[in-house]
């Protein structure tokens, strides 16, 4: 069992998802279609149960060993993105 920590940036927002993976390639999948779709800025994977995971304090998660991807340009792009899109909406009138 793995646990998945998915960055997405979604509406203008970040979110943080924590997800458990039977296996890597299950994790796989799903972080391919948020790819696609534009929405997957980074995650961290631990090697442990969800149950584990959230006995633990934020300080002992800190500790913990993970595999830690972060793609910046992804964040910056979806900003923009995002930021764009209102831009283009509000000047529609759609909203304000």
């Amino acid at each position: 069992m793995i646990v998945v920590e998915k960055y997405s940036f979604k509406d203008g927002q970040r979110y943080v998802d924590k997800v458990e993976y039977s296996d890597v390639e299950e994790f796989e999948r799903d972080i391919v279609l948020e790819r696609i779709a534009g929405t997957h800025i980074g995650h961290k994977i631990y090697s442990t149960t969800l149950v584990d995971y959230n006995s633990k304090t934020q300080q002992q998660r800190d500790t913990m060993d993970c595999e830690a991807w972060f793609d910046k340009e992804a964040f910056i792009r979806g900003n923009s993105i995002i930021k764009d899109l209102h831009k283009r909406l509000a000047a529609r009138g759609v909203i304000k």
